[in-house]
């Protein structure tokens, strides 16, 4: 029972100290050097938001432990493209914030093989800012901008659609969890999602 208990405490502060990792992260000079060759103009306010959302973006994929995860914007997804080419440092950030290699999903116009993609992105941008807003800032900023050309417009139906459809998922998934619990099975096998988020 104690070697579970100081397990659990192990795991909750290496959470911790990989969002904390996360939230302090000083990119490469070159991501934002390479943001303002791609879209001239860009102001380096518009930069550093940027940058905030990539982090957000990072929580929420750590969040999901390597699940897809939708990129709602094209300045982020620029972003951590540009991250990505210094390869030893995005391959460092990588183990210190995840404990694993984030590997980059092709852009796919919105259509995801994963249909909880997007649910992922609302519920994550949601429980890292401010979830009064209708539609996270991740899911605005390229229209905001200004310097995205017919950038994604996501509303805030689609996004309280896509939200209820992968909160309904989760519950599908703890109440089978707890049916094969009650059967005697592992939980985490009858789940298929390791027993973590879904």
């Amino acid at each position: 029972m104690f070697l579970l208990l100081w397990a659990m405490r192990y795991a909750e502060q290496l959470d911790q100290e990989r969002s904390h990792y996360i939230r302090k992260y000083a990119f490469p000079l070159s991501v934002a050097h390479s943001l303002k060759v791609q879209y001239p103009g860009i102001t380096d306010g518009a930069i550093e938001e940027v940058l905030n959302q990539l982090r957000t973006y990072f929580l929420i994929c750590k969040e999901y432990d390597g699940k897809p995860v939708a990129m709602p914007s094209k300045l982020v997804d620029s972003a951590w493209h540009n991250f990505i080419l210094s390869t030893q440092r995005y391959r460092v950030f990588c183990q210190e914030a995840f404990g694993w290699y984030l590997h980059h999903l092709p852009e796919t116009d919105g259509q995801f093989d994963d249909p909880h993609q997007l649910g992922r992105a609302v519920r994550g941008a949601k429980l890292f800012e401010d979830s009064s807003k209708a539609i996270p800032s991740i899911f605005t900023l390229d229209a905001q901008s200004g310097l995205i050309h017919s950038p994604s417009q996501f509303t805030a139906v689609q996004l309280d659609s896509a939200l209820a459809d992968f909160e309904a998922h989760i519950q599908q998934k703890k109440s089978e969890s707890e049916k094969a619990s009650a059967g005697g099975c592992s939980a985490a096998a009858a789940c298929g999602c390791g027993g973590g988020s879904c």
